[in-house]
């Protein structure tokens, strides 16, 4: 029996330690964990405020480049609506001068035998003219003209190398001598389009008083009309040769032309866009130097140069009759005047 309970005891104390043994490890066990709790608690809210503050961020970029892109956007539409408006209102101003245009030529423009007596001179965009004159829209109309001809290459002697002087009747010539050899009395004359590009504009107006000063010593009693230099296509100007300078070399021949007594015609308001721009259907070479003209342009340059033309004549008409109305009143007071003198109406 003593056997018996010494060995349940020691069973039983075995059996004690064990579960203390193993209720120790647990809480040791438990430890760490807590301990690794503690270790991380400080770290993990600053991970999760740097990775909000980040996400912020990234969303207002987004914002700021979506409010870009719409701006941008919008900037992009009132250009376009302005380009619109502009386009529209040209292309109304160009009707409206289209339909005065024929309004004029019905009340105003000679008729094509009015060209039987004038000689045009000029460069390539009077060649151009020479073509669409064959179906006869100048009647008997002459042509004195060459390709890149000029006021100033038009002063160089025959001889000079690489003049470009124009042929008549198969035999190269001065301009000068040309209209001399056609007997003709009305010169129209347009050049200035190649001495702008080298000369400049003062340098292009000083080659024409020259050319003048010639063709006049050359033609005594001929009548001298100067058209304007007709502008280009908006995408095809130059910086020597562009819708601002042509324009302005233009003015001043205007005004050579009013201090000197002779024709100038203005041609730009037929064939060009309300802007200064030559009008894409009026150019014959959109896709080279885009100056010169189409038969539509060249049709329009006609009826242009036709009204003025007519509207000179009948301002000449009337400036005529009041300078004899004028006269007619002056001698008709002489008369009485002389009457009244006489001694048979003394008093």
């Amino acid at each position: 029996m003593k056997f018996l309970r010494l060995f349940i005891s020691t069973v039983l104390a075995v059996a004690v330690l064990l579960i203390s043994s193993n209720a120790f490890d647990g809480q040791r066990q438990m430890v760490p964990a807590e301990d690794n709790i503690d270790l991380f608690s400080d770290d993990q809210p600053s991970a999760n405020t740097d990775e909000k503050e980040e996400q912020a961020r990234i969303k207002a970029e987004e914002e700021q480049r979506k409010k870009a892109e719409e701006e941008k956007k919008k900037e992009e539409q009132r250009r376009k609506a302005e380009e619109e408006k502009k386009k529209k209102e040209a292309e109304e101003l160009r009707k409206k001068q289209e339909e005065a245009s024929r309004k004029e030529k019905e009340k105003y423009a000679v008729d094509a035998d009015w060209f039987d007596d004038a000689v045009f001179v000029g460069d390539s965009l009077t060649v151009m003219l020479s073509i669409y004159a064959e179906a006869g829209e100048v009647g008997d109309a002459d042509f004195v003209c060459a390709s890149s001809l000029g006021y100033n290459n038009a002063l160089w002697d025959l001889k000079q190398p690489g003049n470009v002087h124009p042929l008549y009747k198969g035999k190269k010539c001065t301009a000068f001598d040309g209209v001399k050899q056609t007997g003709r009395k009305k010169v129209i004359i347009m050049l200035g389009m190649n001495d702008i590009g080298v000369y400049g504009v003062d340098g292009a107006i000083d080659g024409m008083k020259e050319f003048t000063e010639r063709m006049l010593k050359k033609n005594p009693g001929v009548t001298l009309y100067f058209q304007s230099v007709t502008p280009m296509l908006k995408n095809k100007q130059r910086s020597d040769l562009n819708n601002k300078n042509i324009p302005e070399f233009d003015n001043k021949l205007k005004a050579f032309c009013e201090e000197n007594g002779y024709k100038y015609v203005d041609l730009i308001p037929a064939v060009s866009d309300g802007e200064g721009n030559l009008v894409y259907e009026n150019c014959g070479d959109p896709d080279e130097m885009g100056l010169h003209p189409s038969m539509t342009g060249c049709a329009k340059w006609v009826d242009c140069l036709k009204i003025f033309i007519g509207k000179d004549e009948e301002k000449n008409k009337k400036a005529q009759s009041s300078e004899s109305q004028d006269s007619t009143q002056q001698t008709s007071g002489e008369e009485s005047t002389t009457e009244e003198a006489s001694p048979d109406n003394a008093a």
